[in-house]
């Protein structure tokens, strides 16, 4: 008999996070020095208080909240772990996890932020 080998897919529920970037730990952890609280935190990198962290909001938020400029390529590996939080979203009421932004960088909403966060500090 011919053995096959078949690859098993994980659900996308439960594919692992990109790995935690040094700078990402860093700013959490001087942005937690700032608000102990997720939700404040939160609240500070959503500069336009539209309930999503954009793009925009995060570079805005860091340089005027905490002198940090990143670089686009810095900017890019936040979001490409921001999407994967939004892309496993664990809430079934129907919201949309992520939502375009204008400048086409997409946005978080609070729970994934929360998600992100706490993946963030445990790496």
């Amino acid at each position: 008999h011919k053995s096959t080998l078949t690859t098993k897919i994980m659900p996308r529920r439960h594919r692992r996070s990109p790995p935690a970037q040094p700078f990402e730990i860093t700013i959490l952890q001087k942005l937690e020095s700032r608000s102990p609280s997720l939700h404040r935190t939160f609240l500070l990198l959503d500069v336009d208080g539209d309930g999503y962290i954009t793009r925009s909001d995060l570079k805005t938020a860091l340089h005027n909240k905490l002198g940090i400029d990143l670089t686009p390529s810095q900017i890019d590996a936040i979001f490409a772990r921001f999407a994967f939080y939004a892309d496993h979203d664990d809430d079934d009421n129907n919201k949309p996890a992520a939502q375009p932004a204008n400048n086409g960088g997409g946005g978080l909403r609070y729970p994934d932020f929360v998600r992100y966060a706490n993946d963030t500090n445990s790496s």
